[in-house]
């Protein structure tokens, strides 16, 4: 039981990390497209982006300045 709630817990993390990349990477073509600045490399600045935006939610998180009292599924952190 506890394997297959782990698998499904990673899978959707997965999802979520694969539907975010996603979205970096077209506005960055995006912008690349219309001339706004350039990348040389879209995979891993995105990647780069993504981190940086995680690391700055947990930061404020930890920092208590960000109050997450529920998450959108009913998810209460202790």
């Amino acid at each position: 039981m506890l394997t297959s709630r782990f698998m499904h817990v990673c899978g959707v993390i997965m999802g979520g990390t694969r539907a975010s990349a996603e979205i970096v990477s077209a506005l960055l073509r995006q912008g690349q497209a219309r001339g706004e600045f350039t990348v040389p490399d879209i995979k891993v600045f995105s990647r780069v982006t993504i981190a940086m935006i995680e690391g700055l939610i947990v930061r404020q998180v930890m920092g208590a300045s960000l109050d997450l009292p529920e998450s959108p599924r009913g998810y209460a952190p202790s």
